[in-house]
């Protein structure tokens, strides 16, 4: 009996032992994320480097690859969806989302006549400037520090705060790609994009409810394909030394015209949506969206940043008094920067001056460019900034606004406005 039992014994052990050594099941992200106090319905994005943008590719504004190092933060598993913003409206005293009947009523359309649910579908036709506001009300349910800060009519956003904003284009793509995880796919999550995209040649013409595909490494659906979603960031010519949580422009908050209309002209549209084809469907693709323009294919998610270590900023403090010694040489930038937001203010005062005869408000770029602008009167100053001196030209007043012809879809931008060269020196203290 003694032996018998010895023998069973020795048996469960060893069952337990192979046990431990056998390959354990896969857990997904999200459930491994849900165990260390990440908010419901989004997942961990793990801070990092990548290599940004793609050298190769045949569109000028992917490229050129650099290399961007992020903070960790979290990310919504999938966008927004008509069922969410609705209850937004519904705060707020508006009337539904889903109700609105845009473009003669085509997201409800596509729903009927497809069997699917409309409030399972990302929402349509919002723009940018709403899912900022959505984001703001999110935080404020929540109980949390909205990121999106006003100061002098300029809308910043503080990457410190732990509310819901939109994700910068450098956050999206890392996201899109796997972040630390990455597999090096083309699309997000598989180089099969039937497997986690829809898109031109399975989506038939119309968006699909979010989530089901198959997400990418990190549980994010949808990151290729369905609708494109926007970033925080204005589109503009990529950076080819290395940067470190790059904030990106919103031409939101910019008081200056617009750079050019066409190649670079509007706010960061990622991912591609169910009428595209293969190649917008990268994750390294860039578009755009016109705020002045409501589409029936973009879309958004959120980010919030992670309470975790961050990266340091890569801009240096550049507060100090400069004093004009190009065009005006009797006047003294006196500026400070903000570097949890890269913001620049100060005022414009004469030599020996007690009193300031302008305010200043502007950012510095992560490449080292600058622009502010002064009241009194407005004048709109750009260029580049060092530990020395800044220079570069400024604008006497805004320019006029561009029109837009909707029968041939082109912009006409108006006579420029006189532009001239300053160039201001570092006071030495």
């Amino acid at each position: 009996m003694r032996k018998a039992w010895n023998t069973i014994m020795m048996t469960i052990g060893l069952i337990v032992f192979m046990a431990a050594l056998a390959p354990q099941p896969i857990i997904a992200a999200g459930e491994v994320q849900t165990a260390v106090g990440v908010p419901p319905g989004m997942v961990y994005v793990a801070g990092g480097t990548f290599q940004m943008g793609n050298t190769l590719s045949k569109f000028l504004n992917q490229r050129s690859a650099h290399q961007v190092t992020l903070r960790s933060f979290y990310m919504q598993k999938t966008e927004v969806t008509y069922a969410d913003y609705d209850r937004f409206c519904e705060a707020n005293g508006q009337k539904k989302w889903s109700d609105i009947r845009w473009a003669e009523g085509e997201a409800q359309n596509w729903a009927q006549n497809n069997g699917l649910d409309l409030g399972s579908l990302p929402v349509l036709y919002t723009r940018w400037s709403e899912a900022i506001q959505y984001a703001k009300w999110l935080s404020a349910q929540e109980g949390l520090e909205s990121p999106y800060i006003t100061k002098n009519g300029l809308l910043l956003c503080d990457l410190t705060k732990n509310g819901y904003r939109l994700p910068t284009e450098a956050e999206w793509e890392f996201a899109a790609r796997g972040g630390t995880l990455s597999g090096g796919f083309k699309y997000s999550g598989s180089n099969d994009l039937d497997t986690v995209a829809w898109y031109k040649d399975n989506a038939g013409g119309i968006p699909h409810p979010v989530a089901t595909k198959q997400p990418n490494e990190l549980g994010l659906y949808d990151m290729s394909g369905n609708v494109m979603e926007f970033c925080w960031d204005w589109l503009t010519p990529y950076l080819s030394s290395p940067v470190i949580n790059p904030l990106g422009q919103s031409s939101y908050s910019r008081p200056r015209p617009r750079p050019n209309h066409g190649v670079f002209d509007g706010y960061v549209a990622r991912g591609g949506y169910y009428g595209e084809g293969p190649y917008v469907l990268r994750t390294s693709f860039r578009s755009f969206t016109d705020e002045l323009i409501r589409n029936n294919n973009r879309g958004f998610r959120l980010v919030r940043t992670a309470p975790s270590p961050s990266v340091t900023s890569s801009i240096p403090n550049v507060s100090g008094d400069y004093q004009l010694s190009q065009c005006g040489g009797q006047y003294v930038f006196q500026l400070k920067l903000d570097q949890t937001v890269n913001m620049l203010q100060g005022t414009l005062r004469r030599i020996n001056g007690e009193e300031p005869i302008a305010n200043i408000i502007g950012a510095i770029e992560d490449d080292g460019t600058i622009w502010f602008k002064r009241d009194k009167p407005s004048q709109i100053f750009s260029g580049t900034i060092s530990a020395n001196e800044m220079q570069g030209s400024f604008t006497a007043g805004d320019a006029p606004p561009p029109t837009f012809d909707w029968k041939t879809g082109k912009y006409t931008v108006g006579a420029p406005t006189p532009t001239f060269d300053w160039k201001a020196e570092k006071v030495k203290k």
